[in-house]
């Protein structure tokens, strides 16, 4: 199957360098890059570019108008499939994925073609101290246990149990993904698409499974910047509205 990765990015001009070298470090590298970038102010389009080439990394960037990081990554994840890829991951312009990450993606579609691999993403270690990286896991596994839970994510024509996933760390197959209507496109701050797509993927009869070994760093920066409190807030419903960070 072919592979295609996309990042939906605003502004992300400190970080998307980082981003890419480490998917450059990936054992395989059989895939290519869409870079959706989501009306920046900043030299992210540029530098994504300039990177990839400088590591020999197959790269794309495409634009989208239209705030809102559903509206991004649909149109990114639209633009692969529309080029022939079958199979479609997501990490963030923010995020350190695992050197192994390509290759445990293809080895779970291997085996399991159609639907969605959720994978395991951890805070950025050197970004915390030791307690606080052991907190954020801990607030991580208390926060999928509420979504497991969560009443909202089950009824209707919803099959199967519920699995918290994280953008920044998904994979789908292209007939899957069409199937279910894609990523809203919606602004984050009203819906968290990776969540509505997981639900409106159940809702058709697809798969979400959990795949261990699909690791992500992500940088803990908006926490960093609103608190753990603010931040638990903000993702379980979004009644606390941060400004410090434009999440899109």
């Amino acid at each position: 199957m072919k592979l295609a990765i996309c990042i939906p990015s605003y502004n992300e001009a400190n970080y998307i360098a980082k981003t890419l070298h480490w998917l450059s470090l990936q054992e395989d590298r059989n895939f290519k890059v869409f870079v959706c970038d989501n009306g920046s102010t900043d030299q992210t389009a540029s530098i994504a570019l300039s990177t990839a080439s400088s590591l020999g990394l197959d790269l794309e960037v495409v634009h989208e108008v239209e705030k809102g990081t559903g509206s991004a990554a649909d149109t990114a994840f639209r633009t692969a499939i529309s080029q022939g890829y079958e199979l479609i991951a997501r990490t963030d312009a923010d995020a350190l994925v695992d050197r192994l990450w390509t290759r445990n993606i293809r080895k779970h579609f291997s085996k399991h073609p159609h639907g969605m691999a959720s994978g395991i993403t951890v805070p950025i270690a050197k970004e915390l101290t030791k307690g606080r990286y052991l907190v954020l896991r801990a607030a991580s596994a208390l926060a999928a246990t509420f979504g497991l839970l969560r009443p909202s994510n089950y009824g209707g024509s919803r099959r199967g149990r519920y699995v918290m996933t994280n953008g920044n760390n998904l994979a789908i197959d292209s007939q899957s993904y069409l199937s279910a209507g894609g990523f809203r496109r919606s602004k984050i701050e009203e819906l968290h698409e990776d969540r509505a797509l997981v639900n409106d993927l159940r809702s058709i009869g697809g798969k979400v499974y959990r795949v261990r070994s699909m690791r992500v760093q992500v940088s803990a920066r908006r926490i960093n910047a609103w608190g753990l409190a603010n931040s638990l807030k903000w993702y379980a419903s979004h009644s606390f509205q941060g400004n410090e960070i434009d999440i899109r």
